[in-house]
């Protein structure tokens, strides 16, 4: 069908223009770019944002501390563009929903679940704009910047839900689930959920502390640490029984391999961060990996509940 194969096409580029946009997100964070900046949707009053400090009006130091910066903050060339680079891609990444959810309303007839999907994931994507723009006006307040962490992957998962859809009634095969096995991805699910918001808890205390060095941190929050170590090892344990239960379906195999990727991706990251002093690379990576893991599970578990229009063989 047509139709279906133009949505194919256009929500697979949407869903890597999502994680690159969570990965420039992360990039923002590290390097504490989010205020580069003050005022949204324009850069200092500017669509094309200054590269020197010579662009910028004479009292912009009072501009910065109205807008809830340090007095005597500095201009960074640097971390404004971040900033806005990630506006740019925020703004094609609206777009490209916008086609995917125009793609979907052409086949709505032919499976509402795909147009349902793409619906939210349009209604996500406006709701994020107006959220990244209440961010910068609270000043990179963290909870608010945890909260657009979590919408963003809600507004994956929306899309993806589609993409399962999609891919459920392109295949012919019928879908062969025994022991129950898909009640393995509850647990795996909720666990990583919880080292999601453990991780950002971590964020929260590393980024509020200035000229700590990591050692100095991990003495000062061992128990905090500790809980997040105890949810990496469950993370792992429960993802390989994932593995050992579904590793012989053929629609989990690429999320599978997401999978591995992402845990093994974690624990290295994680020991970067630990000796190496949070280094910026490997926190990019340890904000978006956890994001790869939990949306791969949610596809598999999509997936096996969208049941075929057709008939289908499913053994619980």
């Amino acid at each position: 069908m047509e139709g279906l194969n133009g949505f194919r096409k256009i929500s697979y580029i949407t869903l890597i223009v999502l994680f690159l946009l969570i990965g420039v997100g992360g990039m923002v964070r590290v390097t504490r770019s989010g205020m580069g900046c003050p005022d949204w949707p324009r850069c200092f009053g500017l669509w094309v944002p200054p590269t020197c400090e010579c662009q910028l009006p004479v009292n912009y130091h009072e501009l910065y501390k109205d807008h809830g910066y340090p007095l005597g903050t500095d201009f960074d060339p640097v971390k404004t563009w971040i900033e806005y680079l990630n506006r740019l891609l925020g703004v094609l990444t609206g777009l490209f929903v916008l086609i995917t959810f125009y793609q979907a309303y052409k086949i709505r007839k032919t499976d509402q679940r795909i147009y349902i999907g793409a619906l939210l994931c349009l209604i996500l994507v406006l709701l994020e704009g107006a959220l990244g723009a209440l961010v910068v006006k609270l000043n990179l307040q963290q909870q608010s910047v945890t909260l657009h962490y979590f919408m963003a992957i809600a507004l994956v998962c929306s899309l993806l839900y589609s993409i399962a859809a999609m891919q459920k009634m392109q295949n012919a095969e019928p879908v062969i689930i025994q022991d129950k096995s898909r009640y393995y991805l509850y647990p795996a699910l909720a666990i990583t959920v919880v080292q999601l918001i453990s991780g950002a808890n971590l964020r929260s205390i590393t980024e509020s502390l200035e000229g700590t060095s990591i050692f100095q941190w991990l003495q000062q929050n061992e128990p905090v640490f500790n809980m997040h170590r105890i949810y990496a090892i469950m993370v792992v344990g429960l993802n390989y029984l994932l593995w050992l239960k579904f590793r012989g379906l053929k629609f989990a195999r690429i999320s599978l391999i997401l999978i591995q990727v992402s845990v093994a991706g974690q624990i290295i990251t994680g020991l970067m961060l630990n000796f190496f002093n949070l280094p910026p690379i490997a926190r990019v990576l340890h904000i978006l990996l956890p994001v790869v893991l939990f949306c791969s599970q949610f596809y598999i578990l999509s997936y096996i509940l969208i049941k075929k229009k057709e008939s289908e063989i499913v053994t619980v």
